[in-house]
């Protein structure tokens, strides 16, 4: 069984109209069926918001990290996912109007995280797989992935999830470019460290810096990819553990 799919459009009076111009037109998109991409009609697998166990409907390179080539595939409509996904760019806006992927929207302060989370629960068709990425997919990617979750876990009685098919593009923006650089749009890629936007940077850092910091209350950035709440020490948090 064969499964179609667009690439996920935000509606009409979406809290980030600027994620209408930048999607492209919807795509179909062929996947061959998997037990985790069953439709929801199905009785055997319950509604989005009531799905307990996560199981990976894409192939990965380390827990939650997808590859390069596997978003790539998921663009041109090689592979798919089952149904609409969203790509999340967490670097400053300067980068992502260098050259970013087709249809990603730029999402790097905290309070438009929530924003954008709040939204995709409240639309009719929900994207069945986010991807997010900064730059190198080290340290902001990976931060956006642990808020994401962090919310829709409080959004859900544990373990449920809204959003359980999340990933990092592993490498970036940048191995993404390098390796595919046809499919960013505009064909370009620009550094965070470019050294005549300093001043771009200095600005961006702050305002992102402001939002985070209520957050960083609760959550802790250790090596790029481990959170751990400072509220409770005792617990340690990593992509390997059930999240």
């Amino acid at each position: 069984m064969m499964l179609t799919s667009p690439v996920f459009v935000p509606t009409r009076g979406s809290l980030f109209p600027e994620a209408l111009d930048m999607s492209p037109a919807p795509r179909r998109l062929c996947f061959p069926t998997t037990p985790a991409a069953v439709e929801p009609s199905s009785p055997a697998t319950p509604p989005c918001d009531l799905q307990c166990e996560v199981t990976s409907i894409l192939p990965t390179v380390r827990n939650h990290f997808v590859s390069c080539d596997t978003v790539a595939a998921m663009i041109t409509g090689q592979i798919l996912c089952g149904a609409p996904f969203l790509i999340v760019d967490c670097r400053y806006d300067y980068e992502h109007a260098g050259g970013h992927l087709p249809g990603a929207i730029s999402i790097n302060r905290h309070d438009h995280l929530k924003r954008l989370h709040d939204e995709l629960r409240r639309v009719s068709e929900r994207p069945a797989v986010i991807i997010f990425h900064c730059e190198f997919s080290q340290q902001r990617a990976p931060k956006s992935f642990a808020a994401f979750r962090a919310l829709d876990r409080s959004a859900n009685m544990y373990p449920a999830l809204s959003f359980p098919q999340m990933f990092v593009m592993e490498g970036g923006y940048r191995k993404f470019f390098a390796l595919h650089p046809t499919l960013c749009s505009p064909n370009g890629y620009v550094p965070m460290s470019h050294p005549e936007l300093s001043k771009a940077w200095r600005k961006q850092a702050m305002e992102c810096r402001k939002s985070w910091t209520k957050k960083k209350s609760q959550f802790r950035e250790v090596d790029a990819v481990v959170v751990t709440p400072r509220a409770a020490p005792q617990k340690r948090f990593t992509f390997a553990s059930p999240v």
